[in-house]
């Protein structure tokens, strides 16, 4: 089922130039990076706790502050972004499309 969405008058330019083949043309052809990617961030993280385990902790705070507003901005707008679309799609086409259906990464 093509699933009809209403105008959508505010779309990030990434919004209206996305092609959805190339970005999984992209992703099946570099899959492999994750898997490096998330074997330096266990080395990393099994470095920094032997670095770190004879000194005295760094005073993070502020910088964990900073951390914490940026997450809760970038969850704003995200929220902002996706609840008038998921309300929508809810109202219009029921539970199993809002969640389950991804045949919007073609309709849009």
């Amino acid at each position: 089922m093509a699933l009809e969405f209403p105008n959508q008058s505010f779309q990030l330019s990434i919004e209206r130039t996305f092609n959805p083949e190339e970005a999984k043309a992209w992703m099946q052809s570099h899959w492999h990076h994750s898997i490096y990617y998330s074997l330096i961030y266990v080395l990393a993280i099994h470095a920094g706790q032997h670095y770190m385990a004879s000194r005295h902790p760094f005073s993070l705070r502020p910088a964990m502050a900073l951390w914490s507003t940026a997450l809760a901005i970038f969850s704003i707008i995200g929220a902002s972004r996706m609840v008038p679309h998921i309300i929508y799609v809810l109202q219009n086409y029921g539970f199993y499309t809002a969640i389950c259906d991804s045949s919007f990464y073609y309709y849009i």
